[in-house]
């Protein structure tokens, strides 16, 4: 087996942190031929974070580079910066842009992963004459040999575990990636980190978007788009006046902080009316409900489903599980009726399927 290994060659995506470093180190250690690039996504920092003051672009790049390229020193593997700041300002920055332009809420990491980590990156290292990608994110890649083919599972770590973003992978894309750390908890990786002297071991998680570090993505429209913003009327869900908003980009399904509108009593965005310039205001009941449609669907195994199926649903990274029912339509959509109700479902996030620990794929929120 070791000797199979060592004929293969595996490209990591080293972005500085622990996990994808440790990814490197396992993959050595196990006989594969590694080496390391780190994927520069921000090109331009004055004109993204321009005015913003709370944070310096290009510090953080070099930061993490330099973490990564250590790592590798380390590890006496071979070292390369992919510059993709192009692709990822037109796939990425600009998705985000439209998507609450359009009063939905993006999830650009997902984006990213279909579009620039698992896509981009892998087309040219495939073209550079690897065999394999492999990336620090926690989830299982199994091959099940009696349906010959590959399925994505839910990490060991259930706090850790990233498969609810990678709902768009398919079997080509399985075929060339690994994923070292699925079967590991995080306390594990940074103490195995330690043990092989990385001084990353303790380097904080990333908790925010990329491209967004300070967390206000308001400021950064504010800064990025180049429509113009206009305000419009808040609505209460009988129609009723209550006043005015600074514009549809602002806001999200289940918000209640940042409205900038003084009331009696608690509300919260119910719904977004772009058509109207509108932004409706609701009690938290609400925002309950029990159905909704999903577009742009991917079945990761490229096979048809059998519907009417039962499922395990996630309507966003961090909410727990909830069970429903998937059925067809006339079009390109599936109706997702869950067993209880869940608050806030926001056209724009994803909603993912899974039976058991089985990722089989999800679907847009309309």
């Amino acid at each position: 087996m070791l000797q199979e290994k060592n004929k293969k060659k595996v490209l990591v995506a080293m972005s500085g942190g622990v996990d994808s470093s440790l990814a490197a180190i396992m993959l050595k250690k196990e006989g594969y031929d590694v080496s390391g690039v780190t994927m520069r996504l921000i090109g331009d920092c004055n004109n993204l974070f321009s005015e913003s003051g709370k944070y310096d672009c290009q510090n953080a790049i070099e930061k993490s580079i330099a973490f990564a390229s250590n790592v590798a020193k380390v590890l006496d593997i071979p070292f390369a910066i992919w510059d993709f700041s192009n692709e990822f300002n037109r796939e990425i920055i600009e998705y985000f842009k439209e998507e609450y332009m359009k009063g939905r809420t993006p999830n650009p990491c997902s984006v990213c992963n279909l579009k620039i980590k698992f896509g981009l990156f892998l087309k040219k290292a495939l073209a550079e004459g690897m065999d394999y990608i492999a990336t620090g994110h926690y989830v299982v890649n199994q091959f099940d040999t009696r349906e010959t083919l590959h399925t994505l599972k839910k990490a060991k770590d259930e706090k850790k575990d990233q498969s609810y973003f990678l709902w768009q992978m398919n079997q080509e894309i399985l075929s060339h990636t690994l994923f070292p750390l699925g079967e590991f908890r995080k306390e594990e990786v940074r103490k195995l980190a330690e043990k092989y002297n990385l001084e990353n071991h303790n380097r904080k998680d990333s908790q925010e978007i990329c491209f967004i570090p300070d967390n206000d993505y308001r400021s950064f429209l504010k800064r990025n788009v180049k429509e113009v913003i206009t305000g419009g009327n808040f609505r209460d869900t009988k129609g009723t006046l209550l006043g005015k908003h600074g514009g549809v980009p602002f806001y999200t399904i289940g918000q209640r902080k940042k409205l900038g509108i003084s009331l009696n009593e608690r509300k919260y965005v119910v719904k977004i009316d772009v058509k109207r310039n509108e932004v409706i205001l609701g009690r938290n009941d609400d925002l309950y409900k029990k159905c909704f449609k999903v577009n742009q669907i991917n079945i990761i195994s490229g096979k048809s489903l059998t519907f009417p199926i039962n499922v395990d649903v996630k309507i966003r990274y961090n909410c727990n599980i909830s069970r429903a029912a998937v059925y067809e339509t006339e079009t390109d959509e599936l109706l997702v009726e869950l067993f209880h109700p869940q608050r806030a479902i926001t056209p724009g996030q994803i909603a993912a399927f899974y039976q058991e620990d089985v990722l089989l794929g999800g679907g847009v929120i309309k």
